[in-house]
């Protein structure tokens, strides 16, 4: 549920506003019925996330006018679409995102993951489509289960601090499950179905594209761990295969044409189900469960009037501190390459400081890194020192405060208290009993701590860490700002901070300061950055149904006795105890971009300085507008110009349709694409360069002129793009007012195959009979040639003389053929040939033309020059190129490839 909650809201909650939030409660589908609470769903912003190679992102859902709108986090070029969900509290079905290079991505149209009462977790990417017609790649998916290894949570209840609700009324709880006279009750909830049943969701089983597919295969029936990748060709040749072996581990990857990679591991034993610390790293313990064992304080005794009385009691069971051999168990040892070399890693926890104390946990930290490289027969040693002067103290990565001495407020990490939820119970005895209720503290201690949806910041991290190696030391300075959970008020508000969210998508900690020493401790290298910060700042709210009430002998939120408004103000509470709690979830969107570097370097009597600053749109900071790089006594400016901010300053010299084309852009999400750029020394212009783009169809935005300025010359027209075919491939281009440069795409439309220079695109023609067009797998160059009858019309030629060349097979020979001073008239000519043909090309005497074949997926195969000399390029069975061959076939190059064996 995503909403905006009254701004101001003192005290208990106002009449008018519980209404409003039971109303919504009942509205909500995702509310189960009566308007009781799910327990995971809440008014805080979903926080979704997509990894591609090209394009990871965070993002939330907001409502804007209505309209369900995706928000990264932080701000990025890119545009997100939730489709479908129907309404303000329904998850959408699908996504479709587009990125600022034209290539959009559908997200669980087909296959998309639910899990029972929550709905949509996860939405698989099914198709990406990029610039140009017939451009897609599918994805195909089976159905998986995957095994929940926890399938139910263990939880000790508590219930304590007993008093009356109104005066008058009885200081002792009537509950049948309590014995006369007390104050506190301790009992085991055992175990129970939350949090998650088996998961379903969906395994990647093939990718397809125009000219090829990938298909995975799995080692077992549920589809949890790849056996292979297998990549192949239009032709179904298989270009590429990986072998994953092992079992609960990786043992091994086999990639052809590069040989094995294996992994060695700490194999200490390991049962982890019920051997975790408190951050879930494994700690060597079998408990009975995963409740953690700690010392409660609790009330004995309450009465109205007198003093409280406090005691302390031993609940939970689990022992979850954190164990710094057993952290290790299973964490990847050794690398060995198919070129017999091999990577050692060594390992030891992060320390940091928790309630001014150090301490250790939260992971572990790489210490040493030792490469043997076979061919040198050296290994390279790195060390790794953490911390200011090497202490190894690092600081928290996200914490929670606490209140120490009852004086200092420190950050701390994770124990045994974060995994108790506390609820105030009240009592009513009967349907129209609520004067004289009475409420007691019920507290539940369980495996799972109360910020388990939170834990996507990194731990722990380092203001210092210093690098040795065999030659030289470096230190590397970084500066961060953490995620922190408290429960105190805002300003003059009485709701409580549950998180301070900063850093979501953020890439972590920001380097600041490196030096390079010498082994004489001389620094000789030298990089200073800081960087700028634009702050954006989301709040959601997070309504807790803390206040329950024992009702007839059944255990229910407040809201489940209301029937009408009218029925609210004959209830006890509503008087005297908000039945909500609220929290308000803060996020911090910091747009960090990178705002001055300075380098130094001092070697071997070489020295040198530079110095740089760069700026950026506040309104799209992912834009830099200016690059200013100083040294030797002069500076170099740049200025940069988008679709999107500043004003195009020289836009005038692009044509009306290219003006146009600006805003065309920014509507195409093109918002990083450089329309001009601006380089000044000093204050003085040196050069300019301007893009006049087109939309050419087909999703096609590109370049149609470059226009380039020196000085204070006017611009001229330098580069012209005269069209491009469906793909987004160029057709003809040359310098302003110079040749043409045209080509013919082949391979559905995937490599040139023909270049001609200075002839127009209609006018040549080029086959070599690969594909469906060949009959004969004896060629000159590629696979394939023809033998019987070939014909082929072109028209809408330029009338003119032109050239036609092929080559012809007699006997045991391929002899090239060449027919000159054909005269066309009448814009069209007719090709006929007869035999074993190959090569054919078409094109204007006063032209140029060279002509290429591939293996599709591998490489080049053939080119042949404008004298029709060829040159052929061959490949073994992994890809790699082997020979290259003359068009007598004779070897003009050779390579050979051996793998060493490895060293262990």
């Amino acid at each position: 549920m995503i909403w905006q909650p009254q701004k101001k809201i003192s005290g208990y909650l106002s009449e008018d506003f519980t209404q409003e939030l039971h109303d919504m409660a009942i509205d909500n589908p995702w509310w189960n019925g009566g308007g009781i609470s799910h327990p995971t769903h809440d008014a805080q912003y979903d926080i979704f996330t997509i990894h591609l190679p090209n394009l990871n992102t965070t993002f939330i859902i907001t409502w804007e006018n209505g309209v369900m709108k995706g928000t990264p986090i932080p701000d990025a070029p890119v545009k997100i679409t939730p489709i479908g969900g129907g309404g303000r509290n329904k998850s959408p079905m699908c996504f479709v995102v587009s990125d600022d290079k034209g290539y959009s991505y559908i997200f669980g149209r087909t296959y998309r993951d639910n899990i029972k009462d929550v709905g949509t977790t996860e939405w698989m990417l099914e198709q990406m489509n990029a610039p140009g017609s017939d451009n897609a790649i599918y994805f195909s998916y089976d159905p998986i289960t995957i095994p929940n290894e926890f399938p139910y949570t263990y939880s000790v209840v508590v219930q304590d601090r007993v008093e009356s609700g109104c005066s008058g009324g009885s200081d002792q709880v009537h509950l049948p499950e309590w014995s006369p006279n007390t104050y506190v009750r301790r009992y085991d909830e055992g175990w129970s179905w939350p949090p998650a049943e088996d998961r379903s969701s969906w395994a990647l089983t093939k990718m397809t594209f125009l000219t090829g597919m990938v298909n995975m295969a799995y080692t077992n029936s549920s589809k949890t761990k790849l056996a292979s990748i297998n990549v192949y060709n239009e032709d179904n040749r298989l270009i590429k295969n990986v072998l994953f072996s092992g079992g609960d581990l990786l043992n091994s990857v086999s990639i052809s044409g590069e040989g094995q990679y294996t992994f060695e591991y700490d194999m200490q034993p390991f049962t982890y189900k019920n051997g975790q610390d408190y951050a879930g790293f494994y700690n060597g313990q079998n408990n009975q469960n995963l409740v953690p064992r700690i010392q409660l304080k609790h009330y004995t005794a309450k009465y109205l009037g007198t003093q409280t009385h406090t005691g302390v009691m031993n609940i939970g069971y689990a022992n979850r501190e954190p164990n710094a051999a057993y952290m290790q168990s299973h964490i990847l040892k050794k690398i060995n390459y198919p070129t017999g070399g091999y990577t050692n890693y060594t390992y030891e926890p992060h320390r940091f400081l928790s309630k001014g104390n150090e301490t250790f946990g939260l992971g572990l930290r790489v210490t040493k890194v030792e490469t043997f490289d076979r061919s040198s027969g050296k290994v390279m040693t790195k060390t790794y020192k953490y911390g200011w002067n090497e202490s190894g103290v690092g600081n928290l990565g996200i914490f929670k405060e606490v209140l120490v001495n009852n004086v200092d407020v420190l950050p701390a990490t994770l124990d045994g208290n974060d995994f108790i939820t506390t609820n105030i119970i009240d009592i009513t005895p009967g349907p129209y009993e609520f004067c004289g209720c009475q409420h007691f503290r019920q507290r539940r201690l369980s495996s799972y701590h109360k910020y388990k949806h939170f834990s996507f910041n990194l731990p722990v991290w380092y203001p210092c860490v210093t690098e040795y190696s065999n030659e030289s030391k470096a230190e590397y300075f970084y500066d961060y700002t953490p995620s922190q959970f408290y429960n105190r008020p805002i300003a003059d508000e009485d709701n409580h901070v549950l998180a301070y969210i900063r850093n979501l998508g953020s890439k972590g900690p920001k380097l600041i300061y490196k030096r390079v020493f010498s082994n004489t401790e001389n620094v000789w290298d030298e990089h200073e950055y800081t960087y700028s910060t634009n702050t954006r700042e989301h709040y959601s709210w997070i309504i807790e149904p803390v206040h329950l009430t024992y009702y007839w002998g059944q255990m229910q939120p407040h809201d489940k006795l209301w029937r009408s408004p009218s029925d609210i103000s004959n209830r006890c509470f509503t008087n005297k105890i908000n039945p909500y709690e609220m929290h308000l979830l803060h996020y911090v969107v910091d747009n960090e971009q990178l705002l001055t570097e300075s380098h130094i370097y001092d070697r071997d009597g070489n020295y040198y300085s530079t110095a740089m600053r760069y700026d950026y749109d506040p309104n799209y900071p992912y834009n830099m507008t200016q690059k200013i790089s100083a040294g030797s006594g002069t500076a170099i400016t740049e200025r940069f110009y988008y679709p999107v901010g500043n004003t195009v300053p020289d836009a005038a010299v692009l044509t009306a349709d290219q003006r146009s084309m600006i805003s065309g852009l920014a509507n195409a999400g093109y918002f990083t694409t450089i329309v001009e750029k601006e380089t000044f020394k000093m204050s003085t212009l040196v050069s300019a360069e301007l893009y006049g783009f087109r939309d050419w169809s087909n999703r096609v935005i590109a370049p149609e002129q470059v226009y380039i300025k020196t000085g204070t010359k006017p611009f001229e027209a330098r580069m012209h793009y005269y069209n491009y075919d469906i793909k987004g491939n160029v057709f003809s281009v040359s310098k302003e007012n110079d040749v043409k440069s045209s080509y013919i795409w082949g391979y559905r439309s995937q490599h040139p195959i023909a270049r001609a220079v200075n002839a127009e695109t209609k006018d040549i023609y080029h086959t070599s009979f690969e594909g469906v067009d060949g009959n004969s797998g004896d060629s000159k160059t590629g696979k394939q040639s023809y033998t019987g009858l070939f014909s082929k019309s072109l028209k809408n030629l330029t009338n003119g003389k032109y050239i036609l060349t092929w080559w012809e097979k007699t006997g045991d020979k391929w002899n090239l053929q060449v027919t000159t001073n054909i005269v066309v008239a009448n814009g069209e000519y007719t090709i006929n040939l007869q035999g074993q043909i190959d090569e054919v090309r078409f094109y204007p005497a006063n032209a140029q033309m060279s002509t290429y074949t591939y293996e599709p997926m591998v490489g080049i195969t053939s080119e042949c020059d404008i004298s029709n000399r060829v040159i052929r390029y061959e490949y073994d069975s992994y890809g790699r190129l082997v020979y290259i061959r003359d068009q007598d076939n004779n070897i003009l190059k050779s390579f050979n490839y051996q793998f060493n064996q490895q060293v262990y």
